[in-house]
């Protein structure tokens, strides 16, 4: 890329239309007029630019993203990630809340609990493994009232 006139940055294209071919060279597209050269004729153009849509912020509770079907005892990535630190084994009884491995996602842990009191009677997951959101970490045998 050369520079033109004023320093700035032009941006030189081969550009066929009809089966022939035009060098073209465009100066600074953020000036008005640019400057544009076609097979070395200069021209001065008008760019007209679209208006940038705003962006647009829209809040949604948690509660209403529906997820992926869960049957009780089933242990799901909430998000993908890879499986560390796993903390039980299949026939361990756990409690609500308590901590069954970490999720690294983006350099950060989290940590995946359980979801409800019970025994651990499947372990889908090894240190290191790959998941996606959704995928079945553990299941457990759950207590009913």
């Amino acid at each position: 890329m050369g520079k033109g006139a004023r320093g700035k940055a032009v941006k030189k294209f081969k550009i066929t239309v009809n089966d022939k071919t035009y060098n073209v060279e465009v100066g600074d597209v953020r000036s008005s007029p640019v400057t544009v050269k076609v097979n070395g004729e200069e021209f001065q153009v008008q760019v007209e630019r679209e208006p940038v849509a705003k962006p647009v912020t829209i809040t949604v509770p948690l509660s209403a993203i529906p997820g992926p079907p869960v049957s009780a005892g089933e242990i799901i990535a909430p998000m993908p990630g890879t499986v560390m630190d796993i903390m039980v084994r299949v026939g361990d009884e756990v409690k609500t809340g308590q901590h069954l491995c970490n999720l690294e996602a983006m350099k950060m842990k989290s940590p995946i609990r359980a979801t409800a009191d019970g025994r651990v009677i499947d372990v889908r997951v090894y240190d290191g493994k790959s998941v996606n959101y959704g995928d079945v970490l553990f299941v457990l045998a759950v207590e009913q009232d």
